[in-house]
């Protein structure tokens, strides 16, 4: 899409939400935005959700929508009704640079000091 706003990103991320059954409002969302891909074709939509409690029942609904359905009735683009092929819809948990910084200095510090626990609970949907 090149004409693509964010509140082109923010509607899809609502059209996603009302299909797996998961009500997206506007003020659920902190921030959504599209990675560019070098070969100019759409890259992945990165959407923040406010609350760690959203993050993991959209995901989880994405999951179980998906679940025991064959590849064509899985989440795709047919489903939000976008013009154009049918195209896949893929729902994962991702972790901003920072965030995965942190966790590999969390990976270094068990390893160092022979520690139990490493690892941090942040989620980013896109």
């Amino acid at each position: 899409m090149n004409s693509e706003s964010k509140q082109n990103l923010v509607d899809v991320t609502k059209q996603i939400g009302s299909v797996v059954g998961v009500p997206v409002q506007d003020v659920d969302i902190r921030d959504v935005y599209r990675f560019k891909l070098k070969d100019n074709s759409d890259g992945p939509i990165i959407v923040e959700l406010n609350t760690k409690i959203k993050k993991e029942n959209f995901i989880e609904s994405t999951i179980t929508y998906n679940k025991g359905k064959g590849s064509d009735s899985r989440l795709n683009t047919e489903h939000l009704k976008m013009n154009g092929p049918i195209k896949p819809i893929y729902v994962a948990k991702a972790l901003t640079k920072r965030t995965k910084h942190l966790q590999f200095l969390a990976r270094v510090f068990k390893k160092n000091h022979k520690s139990r626990v490493a690892g941090l609970p942040m989620v980013k949907c896109f």
